[in-house]
Parts: C-alpha cells; structure tokens; sequence
C-alpha cells in the first residue's frame, strides 16, 4: 500500500522538482512538480494491485483462506474461512463456499454486517490474494458455511459517476467492468449473480442513529410487519477513519439519510482500486423498504445506478443472540460522521461507489418546540437524492424519521390529545419561493402531510425540478381544544352586498358553553326574499388519530411502499398546480358558509380550536336602495 509512504514520495518529488528548477527555470519545475504530484496522488489511495485478485479458476477446494472484518471499533480483525467448494453455473452463478472459525468469526458465526468481508486465499506462490466477497450464509444452525461472490464477477458492477442530473434514459448502466480490473472480470465465465438460490443473503439491515430506545421499539415494531429489520445505536464515538485508510475490511455505510440523525446499510469493504471501491458482496435493494415484500429484507433487488452517501463505520460489537426480527447475528454499528464518497452502483453481485466525490442530496432542517415545556431541538440531516434514477421513497422516509426523532426529543411523550402547528418550506430551484405553509393539527397528522408534501415533489416528473432544501418547524402543546357547533342565528334582515354578524352557539368540550362571532359578506347579486344561510365547520368531521399511531401509520405506508392517503394524492402537472396542492396539504380550520345556491366558501378562520358540526338559518334578504 502506498499510503503510508505519500509523505516520503512527496518529499521525492519536492527534491526532484528543486533539482529540475536549477537546470530548467522556475516554471517547468512547477509543470514537473504540478504532475508528479498529480500521479502520486493518484496512486496513493490504491489498497491493492491488479494482481492481488485471484480469479475462480485458481480456487480449489481445502485452500486455507482468512476472511477480514471489524467487530469492534475501526480495527481489522480476521477469521479462517476455509475453502469447502466452489459452486458452477448451474447453481445460478459461481460462487465460493467456506467454512469459517476463529477470530472475528467467534462466537457468532458469519453475522449481518459481515457483508463484503474480502476472502484471502494464498496463491501458488504462497502470496495472499482476494478471491471474493463473503455474500450469503447457507442457513446452518451455528452460521459456520457461508458463500462468497467470486472477486471477478464483484469486479463487474462499475462505479459510476455520482448524479448532478436527471440521467439520459438509456439502457441499465454499469453493467461491464472498466479500467485495471477489466480483464479478470472477463475471465469469468458466468454473469454477475449473487449466491446460489438455496443460500440465505446475509441482509443489510437498515440501521438507525439519532434515535431513542422508545422510536427504535415503534420502527421495528411497524418494520417487522413487513418483514424488514432495523436496529440502532448510539453515534458514533469517534470521528471514524479518513477516506485514505479505507481499505478492505473495513466497516463502511451506504447512507440514505445522514446528519444528527441517519439511516443506512452497514457491510464490509472488499475491495478499493485508487478511489473506487466495491462491497457488501450482494445488492442492497431499496433501503427505505418501498417495493420490498415480506421476508423479503432489505436486499429484495439490485436496483441498478444508485445515489447514497458512502460513510466509514463504527462497531460497538456482535449481537450473537438477537430478540429482534433479525433471525441471526449482527453487528450493532452506526456509520461514522462525515462523507467520504458515493455509493453509484447496486447490482446483483455487491455494489460498487467512488471516493471523494459526494451524492447529490437535499439539506433538511428540522425544528421541534413543546409549547407545555419550552423545550426546543433542531435537527439537521443530508437526504440522499435519488429521484432523477426513479427511486422515490427516500426524501419522505428521511423527513418522517428526522421529524419523528426531533418530537420525540423535545417532547419525549405521546399524549393523547395534541395541538400542533406545522410549517414547511420546500425550495425549489425552478420556483421563485418555497412551497408549502403552514396550518394546525388537532390530534394529528402534521407528520403524515410533511411526508405526504415531501412525496408530491418527489413524484413530480412533467418538468425537471430540484428540491434544493426542506426547512419543517412543528410547535406542539398537550391537548386539542373542541367545541360543537349547537345553533347560529343573524340579523332577520339584510341588503344584498351589506356586511352581518353571525354568533354561532357552541358547547366547548369539558368548558361549557360559549357564542362565537364573526363578520359575514352578503353577495351583491342576492335576490330580494328569504334566503337559508348554513354555516359548517372546516375541515370536516374527523376522527382523532393520535399523535402516537400517526407515526407508525406513516412508517407503515412508506415500508409497504404507498404512501398514506397516496390514493387522494393529487397530480399536478406544472409547477404551479404543484405548489397549490403542497399547500392543499396544510389544513385551514374555520367555518365556512353557503348563501343560497352559491358554493361554500371559507368565511372565518379559527385556529383556536377545533369546530365540529354545522347549523342553518334564514335571512330576509331586501331589495337594494335605489341611487
């Protein structure tokens, strides 16, 4: 490895560039200088060489090989993962089965987040070389036989470019190796499956940050209703490796949300070439859950060009006897503060992702205030931005799980009745302001319209159209005030186009009774004679959800893959329409009046409390004054 010697190469080529300066003049030394620097900096992240990689055809069964991997902290440890066999093609794709003991393997096994481990195994002459990525386990009872992916058929997921834009629709990309490794990828003689059928892929189970004990406990409880498994743990201590001691073995994440609070796959880097690197050893699939069906887990499918942020990782340890829906071992882990790269290829065989440069992604700002304590909390998290590749899902998910652990940091309870105030910004780069507003929620449902607006920008595709940043600020207070609406009464008469007062009689639930007043505007076209004024509450009628199962019932539409009330989603089709019903989103609590004929219209707005019911009278409407 090079790394360790960039110091020493640098100062090389600062003498050599002195040396040439004294013969050549200042500005072709710099020229020198300038590419000499250049090529050793290119070399000095590479981990290995083209022929550090053994190609199937050289692994035999009883090769004593060792795996690598982390359990604890950011050190490399290793286990024997002795050869057993190697699979053909008739089993779906060639694939590497070992045995593995000691070390990092004990006393678990193969566990979750073992995913990539390299597989060394000692060359003729005696030389270790990566053979392939541990994959699979085969489902023994002790977690001993595991499947690797062959290093050729990893080597053929590309890492591609990171995203800036909504890509051509070509044919699927990244499919065909490139560059030094192109020419062991092409000796294998199948595609780029994964393990075998009769293995059970070791699932890269979506692992939360940021988040208590009491939000974990209702994500896997909504989760493993649709067979996904997610697990948490606290930030990572540490500020995790650079991108420059990334090396095979190390624990790494590919992020869909990352910040004070995160969401991501934790596996093992297997290989790195410069700054591109190749891992986990079998697809990720859609971390956020949408599309996956039960058992499925969070590997369902490589889902081809992906977007997501490529972190370090840090590990607290094994958990060897899970009470989670996980039904083996995992490592308890949390990715690593800062982005080191992108994760741009999710293919069938692992997926592959590039140092340096980062994903393109949505800043979203969180704040949460509880009204009864004054408590308040800001978070701030990246949302990785897949929608220009068609993978919808992960800004909403990312919005409803930062929302949801910003509540439950200030407030830290689910009463059963609450009244929250909700304003959302979405910035769009094509619109000249944001869109959203703000409104209020009576036992209820500003998470579910923050995810919902989210997916409306989302899914809105007739036009390109950035979401540049999301800024939600909620202020919750204990208890949802609620009046019924008994009677109303006016003045007996009125002209057309005159301005009246309406008192509406309400009974206030557990508060007596109160008349509420406000102005009403006649129309000027009113027809002399009796008229019937009614008057009802806006919204309409609704039943109180609860703070507490809105959050699961959000949860629950994103892990199945629809979104809570997705049916009523509107479809706008220009930015305008879309503007109007992200703003549709936010209630507007009152009452409305009908005159006649005419339609109901908003006349008083009352975010007080919540009205219920509706009530009528009659109004003698008089013939105009004549001027």
């Amino acid at each position: 490895m090079l790394a360790p010697c960039l110091p020493a190469l640098v100062s090389c080529v600062l003498c050599a560039a002195r040396r040439r300066a004294l013969l050549v003049g200042s500005s072709h030394a710099l020229a020198g200088l300038l590419a000499l620097l250049t090529l050793t900096l290119t070399l000095a992240p590479a981990a290995f060489a083209a022929d550090d990689l053994m190609p199937l055809a050289e692994v035999r069964p009883g090769l004593a090989c060792r795996g690598l991997t982390v359990v604890r902290g950011t050190e490399i440890s290793d286990f024997r993962a002795d050869v057993v066999d190697v699979v053909s093609e008739s089993f779906g794709g060639p694939a590497i089965i070992v045995r593995v003991a000691g070390g990092a393997a004990e006393p678990s096994g193969v566990a979750e987040g073992f995913s990539g481990s390299p597989i060394l195994c000692p060359g003729s002459d005696g030389r270790e070389r990566i053979a392939g990525a541990l994959a699979a386990t085969t489902g023994d009872k002790d977690n001993r036989l595991a499947v690797a992916t062959p290093i050729e058929e990893l080597l053929r997921v590309t890492p591609l470019p990171p995203i800036r834009q909504a890509p051509e629709r070509a044919g699927p990309a990244g499919s065909t190796a490139t560059g030094a490794n192109a020419s062991l990828a092409k000796r294998s003689s199948g595609g780029s499956s994964a393990p075998t059928p009769r293995s059970r892929p070791l699932r890269a189970p979506l692992v939360l940050s940021g988040v208590s004990r009491r939000l974990l406990a209702r994500l896997a409880r909504v989760a493993a209703r649709h067979g996904l498994a997610v697990t948490a743990a606290a930030s990572a201590p540490t500020s995790g490796p650079a991108a420059s001691d990334l090396r095979p073995g190390s624990a790494i994440a590919a992020a869909l949300v990352a910040g004070d609070v995160s969401a991501a796959a934790v596996g093992t880097l297997t290989y790195r070439d410069g700054n591109r690197v190749w891992a986990f050893g079998h697809p990720l699939g859609d971390l956020s859950g949408r599309g996956g069906g039960p058992g499925d887990g969070l590997s369902a499918g490589a889902l081809g060009r992906r977007s997501l942020f490529l972190q370090g990782a840090y590990v607290f340890g094994i958990v060897d006897a899970p009470t989670t829906p996980l039904s083996a071992a995992y490592k308890l882990a949390a990715p690593t503060p800062g982005v080191l790269g992108s994760v741009t290829n999710d293919r069938s065989a692992g997926v592959a992702g590039l140092i340096g440069a980062p994903p393109a992604s949505i800043p979203l700002e969180v704040g949460v205030r509880d009204l009864d304590t004054g408590r308040a909390v800001t978070l701030r998290a990246a949302l990785a931005d897949e929608t220009p590749l068609d993978i919808e899902g992960g800004p909403a998910f990312g919005v409803a799980l930062t929302l949801a652990a910003a509540l439950d940091r200030a407030v830290g309870a689910e009463a059963p009745r609450t009244t929250d105030r909700l304003c959302i910004s979405l910035v769009v780069r094509q619109l000249p302001l944001p869109l959203g507003g703000c409104g209020t929620f009576f036992d209820g449902g500003a998470v579910d319209v923050a995810t919902l607006a989210t997916t409306l920008v989302e899914r809105f595709d007739r036009e390109p159209l950035g979401l540049s940043a999301i800024r939600i600020r909620l202020r919750r207070r204990s208890g949802a005030p609620e009046a019924f609406i008994d009677s109303a009464s006016g003045p007996r008469r009125a002209r057309p186009g005159s301005t009246i007062t309406v008192a509406v009689r309400v009974t206030v639930r557990r508060g007596g009774r109160r008349t509420l007043r406000f102005p009403l505007r006649l129309p000027r076209k009113l027809r002399p004679g009796t008229t019937v004024v009614r008057i009802r509450a806006v919204p309409a009628d609704q039943q109180p959800r609860g703070a507490g199962s809105e959050l699961e019932n959000v949860l629950s539409a994103l892990f199945s893959g629809q979104a809570s009330a997705e049916s009523e989603l509107p479809a706008p089709r220009s930015p305008l329409e879309l503007a109007f019903a992200v703003r549709s989103l936010l209630p507007v609590n009152g009452i409305a009046a009908r005159i006649g004929k005419a339609g109901d219209r908003l006349v008083w707005r009352n975010d007080a409390m919540r009205l219920r019911g509706r009530a009528q009278f009659r109004l003698r409407i008089d013939a105009p004054r004549r001027r």
